[in-house]
């Protein structure tokens, strides 16, 4: 349709790196020996990163190793071999999105359409780092059946492995916890947005966002009306997300103002949000899957997010009416 006047739309939903890890060989080997230092030298690696570029304080507190986890030294060089080529394949499943996504950039300058694109991409939820293990019955009984995992063949369509919880929480670092789970390891992600002919090069942005609030920023770019709470003669739901397009532009700070209430759960699991104040309740008595050492869960938890990003310091006793108000805010989520 190029050549019609009319805006395009496409949507790209790339399955990697989700598990199963698997990449072109070719892909991986870029890769081999890169991780061999482990996953806490990594972990170190980036927070310190993280530090030297401003995205997190000198100071801050970061999410302990979980307890139940082994230290990197107490592996044996066979299983520091095998953890090593996990990462690898992760890293090769990356690396072939940035590819991939860099001959769709390379196509829009060729039309001529880079500079006239939105490009707004997003990661969907922290790191897939679940242990593959007796929690997942059905699932790896399938994998016993069908997959070979020893270390020659990981990587390859035959194979069924993920990293697990170490490698994603160097990846995550200094936040608590994954995907799964409603504490900001599982719920922040990054995202970036890309148009020079209307908004800001090189701003970063720390104020609340989701998912909801892409659609309305794609119908004001584009001009577009929505229906509200009528379409084609039938009610549908009316949009809860807000436009972007003025904080990209750089005419405001922040899309949501401080009464904004964000809330969301999954298998159980619950979390609310309001400026820097946060609740999680993790209910393992409800969710199907072993609890998870060295977290509070089966109760509510109250945290401020301002000077404590990783989610350590339970407020819930100190600020019972900050908590009470927080779950009163859940509730009125929940109907």
């Amino acid at each position: 349709h190029k050549g019609d006047g009319k805006p395009f739309f496409s949507y790209l939903a790339y399955s990697a790196p989700h598990w199963p890890l698997q990449a072109p060989q070719e892909s991986i080997t870029k890769y081999k020996g890169v991780y061999d230092d482990g996953y806490a030298f990594l972990k170190a690696k980036r927070l310190q990163a993280l530090k030297d570029n401003k995205l997190v304080k000198e100071d801050v507190q970061i999410f302990p190793r979980y307890p139940d986890e082994p230290d990197w030294n107490s592996l044996s060089e066979e299983e520091k071999k095998y953890q090593s080529k996990l990462m690898e394949i992760y890293a090769a499943m990356v690396d072939d999105i940035d590819i991939y996504i860099g001959k769709l950039i390379e196509h829009l300058k060729e039309m001529g359409e880079y500079e006239n694109t939105f490009i707004f991409f997003t990661s969907d939820n922290g790191p897939e780092a679940h242990n593959l293990d007796e929690s997942w019955p059905g699932l790896a009984e399938f994998i016993n059946d069908c997959c070979d995992n020893s270390y020659e063949n990981i990587g390859n369509a035959n194979s069924y492995v993920w990293y697990g919880q170490n490698w994603g929480q160097a990846g995550n670092t200094p936040l608590r916890m994954y995907k799964g789970f409603p504490s900001q390891g599982g719920v922040r992600v990054p995202a970036f947005a890309h148009y020079p002919a209307k908004i800001q090069k090189g701003v970063r942005n720390d104020s609340i966002l989701s998912i909801m609030d892409v659609m309305p920023t794609l119908l004001e770019l584009a001009d577009i009306q929505h229906p509200g709470k009528q379409y084609r003669n039938r009610e549908v739901v009316a949009m809860i997300g807000k436009s972007m397009l003025n904080m990209l532009k750089g005419e405001s700070s922040r899309v949501h103002g401080d009464d904004y209430v964000l809330g969301w759960e999954s298998f159980t699991k619950r979390g609310i949000r309001q400026g820097n104040w946060k609740i999680n309740y993790e209910p393992f008595h409800e969710v199907l899957e072993p609890r998870v050492a060295g977290i509070k869960s089966d109760t509510w938890q109250l945290y401020n997010l301002a000077n404590d990003p990783a989610e350590l310091n339970d407020l819930s006793s100190k600020e019972p009416e900050k908590l009470k108000e927080m779950i009163a805010h859940w509730e009125a989520y929940v109907s």
